[in-house]
């Protein structure tokens, strides 16, 4: 009897996690889909308050960050996974929603992006922490690979563009709360050879 409370409870641990990741990513979809209007102008149409782009962005910002802090988030059942780890979510066909995982320094880390017309951003999560480290808020969609080189230092390399064809490379510190982009470390060509994993930037 007690083994069948215990598979009962688990599996009502399950949907309620699962329910909760659900009900995150509907609020983030929503804002962001409102910012969408906004931004073609239809915001006063689809009978949305009157706010500011900056409201807008703070929504998003917040909604989506609560979704990231769900514990096991990465792992929600509605992602699809591509070649590489890549895996993506898209909502309403308006937006999509990315997340790769990555393990440096032998701890699990994760990043967060969405993107659509009018915003594309990306937070790069500790996962054993359930804390957010870094945020990039200049239209950057995708993370292509981030590289330990020391416990205190991080190279990024980012996928620019339309078609994913540029990189952009540049180091961040962490400190305690976050991760600080160092700019004497930035980069905007990258070669790297996956084999040797040796890495040029400059």
């Amino acid at each position: 009897m007690m083994k069948y409370i215990v598979v009962l409870i688990s599996f009502l641990l399950i949907i309620t996690k699962t329910f909760a990741q659900e009900k995150e990513l509907e609020a983030f979809k929503q804002t962001i889909i409102q910012y969408n209007e906004y931004g073609a102008g239809k915001a006063e149409e689809a009978g949305h308050k009157k706010q500011s782009a900056e409201d807008y962005r703070s929504n998003i910002d917040k909604t989506f960050r609560e979704f990231i802090l769900l514990k096991n988030s990465e792992n929600f059942e509605g992602l699809k996974t591509f070649e590489g780890g890549l895996k993506e979510l898209t909502l309403d066909n308006k937006v999509t929603v990315n997340i790769k995982s990555f393990t440096l320094n032998n701890s699990p880390f994760a990043v967060y992006s969405f993107k659509s017309f009018i915003a594309s951003d990306y937070y790069i999560k500790d996962i054993a922490k359930n804390k957010i480290v870094y945020h990039n808020n200049q239209r950057v969609p995708y993370v292509d690979a981030i590289y330990a080189i020391d416990n205190k230092h991080f190279l990024i390399i980012e996928k620019h563009g339309d078609l994913g064809t540029s990189r952009r490379a540049f180091v961040v510190k962490a400190d305690k709360k976050s991760w600080t982009a160092l700019q004497a470390f930035e980069g905007n060509q990258l070669i790297y050879r996956e084999k040797r994993t040796t890495l040029l930037v400059g």
